[in-house]
């Protein structure tokens, strides 16, 4: 199954091992998503066990799809008319207003290099669509998430139940074109076989947000969506690699309705947690082969309030770019470029490079990267090492 495809006509979907085909006029990927969890959750309901239900929205990922209705919405605020540049000293001055971010520990870093100049670039009005798609999108995502909290209360399971929302990366640079990277066969053969084109890529001519257009927003809106972090999805920097988690759970999450924290999660440490919640063992072979070891630390003692130590490493490896995470410290490497090192507590936006000032904590933090990936970035025998130590 691939992770991408139209919101009207998704690629690769399926029920449990065949095919499915769309159902309804109005369909719409994000809302059937939120009906098939809604689904599940009444199954499940009426058994006394617990569930696990992962529900996996494609939004707000390209293409830029949304319904008009909603896209007329965002275009009619005007929100986006000023441009990215103006939008990202907008959106960094309103996260210090609700104190969600302070300006000591989250400096706005500077644009990246690849951002144009709103002023002097050319079609303005196809590339504010574009954003106010992408933010219908994300509206159509949050309803979606709304009607499972609603099916979750009306069967009385909502404040026993550990909702954790997250997001896979930050925001995307990328820009399409031919097959969307193999994402859009499906629509573009129907497309032709009716004596129809859809528009794949910047096509300036052909507003987003249509079954018959295939775009995404590109790197410019991308820069704003990730204030104030730096760089991209691609990237393993903050603004690739950070992701804001939101937990619900009345009956068992000790913390404030609204509170913030600078807690340090990581989405591999789901297994974990799940584990410890269900009070159940991690197999050691499933169908007689041997599981791989995994890297997860249960985030339970934080949902009951306690603080996390920040002792445990993650390891990031990505498109060319990799990164080590452990107490206070970063360091990060694009392509053949030196380490640089970045203290996450007092300088969360990776704008002060430490590299040259701490050259012995660089070289503790890459020894422990390479630990686990050799210098080109390939995995160690790790696990196989770890399977043998087991055994013994």
């Amino acid at each position: 199954m691939t992770g991408a495809g139209s919101f009207y006509d998704p690629y690769t979907l399926t029920r449990n091992d065949k095919f499915t085909e769309v159902d309804s006029k109005d369909y719409y990927y994000t809302t059937k998503i939120g009906q098939e969890a809604v689904q599940q959750i009444d199954n499940f309901a009426k058994s006394e066990k617990p569930f696990f239900l992962y529900v996996a929205f494609t939004a707000a990922h390209w293409p830029l799809h949304a319904p008009e209705k909603t896209v007329q919405k965002y275009l009619k605020k005007g929100i986006y008319q000023q441009g990215w540049e103006e939008l990202r000293k907008r959106r960094y001055a309103k996260m210090l207003e609700m104190g969600i971010i302070n300006k000591k520990t989250w400096p706005l870093s500077k644009a990246e290099d690849r951002v144009q100049d709103w002023e002097t670039i050319d079609h303005k009005e196809w590339r504010i669509r574009n954003m106010a798609v992408y933010a219908a999108m994300v509206d159509e995502m949050d309803q979606a998430v709304g009607v499972i909290v609603d099916e979750l209360k009306k069967k009385k399971l909502f404040d026993n139940t550990l909702i954790v929302y997250f997001h896979d990366n930050g925001a995307c640079p990328e820009h399409l074109g031919g097959n969307g990277w193999n994402t859009a066969n499906n629509i573009l053969e129907k497309a032709k076989a009716k004596g129809q084109t859809v528009a794949v890529g910047d096509k300036y001519d052909v507003p987003n947000g249509g079954p018959l257009t295939y775009g995404s927003v590109g790197h410019n809106w991308a820069n704003a969506q990730n204030t104030p972090l730096r760089r991209y999805k691609m990237n393993v920097h903050q603004g690739g690699a950070c992701s804001p988690g939101i937990f619900s759970w009345p009956a068992g999450l000790k913390h404030k309705p609204g509170t913030l924290t600078n807690e340090r999660v990581h989405a591999v440490d789901l297994l974990a947690t799940c584990l410890e919640l269900a009070d159940a063992e991690y197999l050691a072979e499933i169908a007689d082969k041997d599981t791989v070891p995994h890297e997860s630390r249960s985030f339970v003692p934080f949902l009951k309030g306690k603080s996390l130590p920040k002792d445990h490493p993650y390891f990031f490896n990505h498109a060319g770019t990799v990164a080590l995470i452990k107490d206070d410290y970063k360091i990060v490497r694009e392509g053949r470029e030196d380490w640089a090192l970045y203290n996450l507590i007092e300088d969360r936006t990776e704008t002060k490079d430490l590299a040259k000032q701490k050259p012995e904590l660089v070289a503790e933090m890459e020894k422990i990267w390479m630990s686990r990936w050799d210098k080109n970035g390939n995995i160690k025998k790790r696990i196989e090492e770890e399977r043998k130590k087991k055994k013994q």
